[in-house]
């Protein structure tokens, strides 16, 4: 132990030795480099900074100058001419629209409300006459097949109704109808 300093191993030794010779052949210079730059190149590093100032006030004007000289009225020359297309445009869509509205009141709704006045109202009048006359008939065989033979079932006139009955369908057979005599004795 000299000079107050501990003992050194060999492993401390084989460390530390490389250690500085790297430090005096490496880092050393470089540092020196690093200083010699940063005194070199300050004062151009200030400069440099100046003429940026300088050159982005350039560019910027320059940059405003081509923005309202160039960019600006070519723009609205632009917007302009897209407008005047649109409105073209919009003139032509409009006369085709109005000329398929007139084809198409022309060419379908016109036939079809001829066809509807002219052939399906007097189809359905006669249809609902038929529905009439036939609802009338099945009415009438209603009442006279099954409700008037009920009524004089349930009052108790069964041997009348089947006279009544006989006589009717003899007429019947015959070629004439005897209905409002046969039928006077059930009502």
């Amino acid at each position: 132990m000299e000079d107050g300093r501990p003992a050194e191993g060999c492993l401390v030794a084989f460390v530390r030795v490389p250690a500085r010779v790297f430090a005096l052949l490496v880092v050393v210079p470089l540092r020196f480099a690093w200083e010699a730059a940063l005194v070199v190149l300050r004062p151009a590093g200030r400069v440099l900074a100046a003429a940026g100032r300088w050159a982005d006030g350039a560019v910027r004007g320059l940059a405003l100058l081509l923005y309202r000289r160039l960019l600006r009225p070519v723009g609205l020359a632009v917007a302009r001419s897209c407008r005047r297309a649109v409105e073209l445009l919009r003139g032509c869509l409009r006369a085709a629209g109005r000329a398929l509205g007139w084809a198409w009141r022309t060419l379908v709704v016109a036939p079809a409300r001829w066809f509807g006045r002219r052939v399906l109202r007097p189809f359905g009048v006669l249809l609902v006459a038929a529905a009439r006359g036939f609802g009338a008939a099945v009415a009438w065989l209603a009442a006279v097949l099954l409700v008037r033979p009920a009524r004089c079932l349930h009052r108790g006139w069964s041997c009348r109704w089947a006279g009544c009955w006989r006589s009717c369908c003899a007429g019947w057979r015959r070629g004439r109808a005897r209905s409002a005599g046969c039928w006077s004795s059930c009502r």
